[in-house]
């Protein structure tokens, strides 16, 4: 999930609004998963450097003026981190993003 899960912009109401849905689902199976040792945790990252983005005539990195966009090793770290917390521990949202990136 990105951040347009729970941020939305111009142009991307659609788009945010799947993320918006798999946010309430993901929270929902967390709660219906309490207790039972199973966790849910909804990684949220900001503008990631893909090769989706290769061939945009203009890369969002360049329009939304975010020099240093997250790399996918970055977002999985931030999975390592949510799946190596102890067992008492549960993280349901975990939002990383470049630090130019506004919210």
């Amino acid at each position: 999930m990105s951040i347009l899960g729970t941020k939305v912009r111009s142009g991307a109401g659609a788009y945010a609004g799947t993320k918006y849905a798999i946010e309430a689902l993901s929270e929902a199976l967390r709660m219906e998963l309490a207790g039972t040792g199973i966790r849910v945790t909804a990684i949220e990252p900001g503008l990631v450097k893909t090769e989706l983005h290769d061939r945009w005539p203009v890369p969002p990195a360049k329009s939304l003026n975010i020099p240093h966009p997250l790399v996918p090793a970055d977002v999985a770290e931030c999975i390592m981190f949510a799946l190596t917390r102890p067992p008492h521990v549960n993280i349901p949202r975990l939002m990383v993003v470049p630090g130019e990136q506004q919210l």
